[in-house]
């Protein structure tokens, strides 16, 4: 089972003006399977990101850094196992 979605948070966005906004990444990479034992490679985590909302939608638009994230986790994950998952979601906390 594949499961495509935007992955990876490693963002530097610099904000002109706009509020920033304080936003809880959480981001599954998982290859199931993957270890010899059998047991998955587990490299999930999460991340508080203070952005601006135009900047957190772009990151994830073609060309931006949770969507290129998105690709490298693919590749990586597709090279250890059959079936892996990668999704990142990123939910509005707060302001900064």
């Amino acid at each position: 089972m594949k499961r495509f979605w935007l992955t990876y948070i490693s963002i530097i966005f610099i904000g002109c003006g706009d509020p920033k906004l304080n936003y809880k990444c959480t981001c599954t990479q998982i290859a199931y399977s993957a270890n010899e034992d059998g047991s998955n490679i587990d490299r999930s985590f999460s991340e508080n990101v203070c952005d601006t909302y135009e900047n957190i939608e772009t990151s994830f638009e073609q060309g931006g850094g949770i969507y290129k994230g998105l690709q490298t986790c693919e590749e990586e994950m597709s090279a250890l196992s059959n079936e892996f998952e990668c999704e990142c979601d990123c939910f509005y906390q707060s302001e900064c």
